[in-house]
This record gives structure tokens, sequence and C-alpha cells, in this order.
């Protein structure tokens, strides 16, 4: 499919480009799409998801590439041909232990760098920051539709460790999303949820 737009709404930046994508790649539900963007803000994503690595034990996964260079866009450094490339690497996997509950593990490595050096815009010394992501991730979902659910429950646990080589520095985060959907008469539906 054709990709065509201008960034920031502003004619004279324009982006062009080609993309692809496959619903069902090789016939197993697999989701494999690739992206080609010149022009502003150039990009190169390519997106593998298969739902059964291993139908045996329920193994699943995905892989993400991303190569983009983006120009300056912030109001407070006045630095107009300042730009940085951002390059990401990301894999998952993970396996069902049930009809509605899994548990994955995700992998990401991330490196933006500055075309020049721009003091405390990056941690590093050396114009460009390294990032190592490990993410735990457990979900259980059992609502009857995603979009529109009228029962069940919907709960997303996320740990997150991020860490840089180059200063040595370290933190976490923590993700917790819990849904609750119950008909009460006709086509009511109460709900209640707890996002922190």
């Amino acid at each position: 499919y054709p990709i065509i737009g201008t960034r920031d709404r502003d004619a004279s930046k324009l982006f062009y480009g080609v993309g692809f994508a496959h619903t069902n790649f090789r016939g197993r539900k697999e989701y494999l799409s690739f992206e080609l963007i010149r022009g502003v803000d150039p990009t190169i994503l390519i997106f593998h998801n298969n739902p059964i690595l291993n139908l045996e034990h329920n193994i699943f996964g995905n892989f993400k590439m991303l190569i983009q260079e983006r120009s300056n866009r912030s109001v407070k450094i006045k630095a107009d041909s300042l730009s940085f490339k951002t390059k990401l690497l990301s894999a998952t996997l993970g396996k069902r232990y049930s009809v509605f509950t899994r548990l994955s593990l995700n992998l990401e490595w991330k490196q933006i760098k500055l075309n020049y050096e721009v003091p405390n815009f990056v941690t590093s010394p050396y114009f460009k920051d390294n990032i190592f992501t490990t993410m735990l991730e457990y979900n259980y979902d059992s609502r009857d539709l995603i979009e529109y659910p009228s029962t069940g429950t919907f709960q997303r646990f996320q740990i997150y460790n991020h860490f840089n080589p180059d200063v040595v520095s370290a933190y976490q985060r923590f993700f917790i999303d819990t849904r609750f959907y119950k008909p009460i008469f006709g086509k009511t539906v109460l709900t209640s949820r707890f996002l922190a």
C-alpha cells in the first residue's frame, strides 16, 4: 500500500513510501508488516507476530525492528539542524497457560543518537543513549468482547526494568490495569477500572 502525508500539518514536510501487511502469513494467523518511508523523518519498520511458535507448549512471540531519523521539534532547544536517529530491536516470548491467561517476557534495545552534541539532551556523554529494557507481563482476559464487553474481567500487570550501561543507570516501572464488567439488567453493564 502507498504511504504519503505531511508532518506537523506542514505541506513542506512531506513524507512518502510503501508498506506491506499480511494478516494471515503462512496461513497461521501470523501478522507480518513492513514500512519504508522517505522524506521528512525517514523510517524503516519491520514487525512479525506469531501466535503459535510452538503449538504443543502454547508458545507465542513477536519481533520488531525500527530505524528512524527525526528532526528537532523542541521548543526549548533552538537547534533547527539537530536531528536524532532511533534504532530499536524488540523481541517477545510468551506462553498461554489457559484460554484466558498469558505470561510473556519482552527484551528491547533502543539507541537514540544525536547528529551533534547538545548538553543535557541525552544522559550519556557520547551523543547517544543505549537503553536496554526487560518487561515481564501477566495477562488475564475473560471478556466476551474486546471492544464493547458486557461481562468478564481484564487484568494486566507489567514490570519494566530500564538500564543504560553508558552511565550505569537503571530504574524500574510498574503498571497495573484491572477492569470488571458485570451485566445488571437488560443492556446495562456495570464497569469498574483501576489503573496505576
